[in-house]
């Protein structure tokens, strides 16, 4: 009896979790690499992910024009196969060269790449969708990466502190596996349908704009968080084994929040949900940084994990529902992941080169807050319209 075939929908979500996975080895694994296996100080690692940052910014920038141009040649699959192809090859450069430069390279190209490759998977996911056939596609997408970026931080702790630069495999593992699938995927994400491409609700829109300003925010507390990690468990004498899966807690968290926002859909079009988001963020980011103890440092990770995967479920939901699905709408989401990416890293650098901790959370603190001055305005604007509508 033949095997039944894997459906589009089932190669995708496969596809996304082996991206996933080796995702996570890259942006919250790097950080191990570059202490465990070069040596790495501090300010250098800050550096180093501030400057992936830009780089993420530019190829999430260039994803759409980019795979625009390619389309009258090949198919979205098609270029997706390309890129997998070359971040594969480029993350075996710094196993096969132990040079800082080599870590350099293939970690800025594995940057570009990889924010070139999401949007595309994105709107794979999404496009032709929109009410409870986007949420469940959400959901799904979430539920699958979230979860897999948990797997990485188990399996290869044990080799990061004697083989370090040997974990980057798992990314190039990642990317083939990736390849397999991609032949049970359609050539192209599916047409708009019309009938269910209506225009976003106003409060849709207003709670887009604000989940756009909270997002580059948490992606900048993260990440000062990732290159942070390593430094912090040895300074609370965390054996190096248990760094990566205790580093991991967040990520749980993140999980918890997905499974909870899929389930209880009071949240859709919640103003509330944003604010207790950014909340936990703010509070779980000061205790990850200034914590003296290990239970204070799980319990903050627990809280931002929560803020973190609240508001990347209602900034991707709200992105895909008002710009329905597009490559560009999956774009400008991941360029504000990589202006978080970018500003984390240099706010850290800046309070560690100036003061210390508290400065480093003071500063963080300051762009949380001038974030929210932003966030709240269209909260203010729907308030102000909706007053003036009843008076009229």
């Amino acid at each position: 009896m033949s095997q039944p075939r894997m459906s589009h929908h089932a190669a995708l979500l496969t596809c996304t979790g082996f991206g996933s996975v080796g995702s996570s080895v890259f942006w919250f694994g790097l950080g191990f690499v570059a202490h465990h296996g070069y040596g790495f100080s501090q300010a250098t690692s800050l550096v180093l992910y501030a400057v992936l940052g830009g780089f993420y910014v530019a190829g999430s920038l260039l994803s759409e024009p980019w795979i625009r141009a390619g389309r009258a040649r090949r198919s979205a699959r098609a270029q997706l196969a390309w890129i997998l192809v070359a971040e594969a090859l480029v993350a075996t450069l710094p196993v096969l060269v132990h040079a800082a430069w080599a870590l350099w390279v293939g970690a800025i190209a594995v940057s570009f790449l990889s924010a070139l490759m999401w949007p595309l998977i994105e709107s794979y996911l999404t496009a032709g969708h929109q009410g409870a056939g986007l949420r469940t596609k959400v959901a799904h997408f979430n539920l699958v990466w979230m979860t897999a970026t948990l797997l990485p931080m188990f399996l290869v702790a044990p080799f990061v502190e004697h083989h370090a630069r040997l974990v980057l495999l798992v990314l190039t593992a990642a990317c083939l596996l990736c390849l397999t699938v991609l032949p049970r995927m359609r050539r192209n994400p599916q047409d708009h349908d019309p009938v269910e491409t209506a225009p976003a609700s106003p409060r849709y829109v207003a709670l887009l704009r604000s989940s756009r300003f909270l997002l580059p925010t948490s992606y900048t507390l993260l990440s000062v968080i990732g290159p942070l990690m390593p430094y912090r468990l040895e300074q609370l004498g965390v054996a190096v084994h248990w760094q990566m899966p205790l580093t991991a807690i967040w990520m749980g968290a993140r999980v918890l929040a997905l499974l909870a926002m899929w389930r209880l859909p009071a949240w859709h079009g919640s103003w509330s949900t944003l604010l207790v988001a950014a909340t936990c963020l703010t509070l779980g980011f000061g205790g990850i940084v200034l914590a003296q103890g290990i239970v204070g440092l799980c319990l903050s990770m627990a809280a931002f994990g929560i803020g973190a995967g609240a508001v990347y479920y209602a900034a991707l939901y709200y992105a895909m529902s008002v710009g329905h699905g597009a490559v560009d709408a999956g774009g400008t989401h991941e360029a504000l992941i990589g202006v978080g990416y970018t500003l984390g890293p240099l706010t850290a650098w800046a309070g560690f080169a100036l003061a210390g901790p508290a400065l480093v959370v003071g500063l963080s603190w300051a762009v949380v807050g001038l974030a929210s001055s932003q966030a709240v305005r269209p909260f203010v604007a729907e308030r102000r319209a909706s007053r003036a509508t009843l008076r009229g």
